[in-house]
């Protein structure tokens, strides 16, 4: 894990095939003594176009899951575009479930 200058400590994953960067996930562990549960948040999880299908985002979260795990971490939090159907049916076979609404607005000076 890698600390960040805002208190928080991150972890890169990468799996590759031949040499080739196949997929990475980015997550950020929460430094918060005040937390009664400890949590990660899965910042980013891409898979090259042409590894899509092949289990490569199902075996990082797996393996993250496993490094939290080993840290005392035992909840993982993301969060996904409102519109991004196909992701949230991904990730919700992997056992993540709604518990929050993330609400946004658009600043504009006048």
């Amino acid at each position: 894990a890698t600390a960040l200058d805002h208190g928080f400590a991150g972890v890169i994953a990468l799996a590759s095939i031949d040499g080739v960067v196949a997929g990475m996930a980015l997550l950020s562990i929460g430094n918060n003594p005040d937390v009664a549960t400890p949590y990660a948040s899965l910042d980013d999880l891409i898979v090259h176009p042409d590894y899509r299908g092949a289990g490569i985002g199902r075996q990082l979260i797996a393996w993250l899951e496993q490094q939290m795990l080993a840290r005392g971490i035992t909840r993982l939090f993301l969060e996904s575009g409102e519109g991004n159907h196909d992701a949230h049916r991904f990730f919700q076979a992997q056992g993540f479930r709604p518990v929050s609404v993330v609400m946004m607005k658009e600043l504009h000076h006048e």
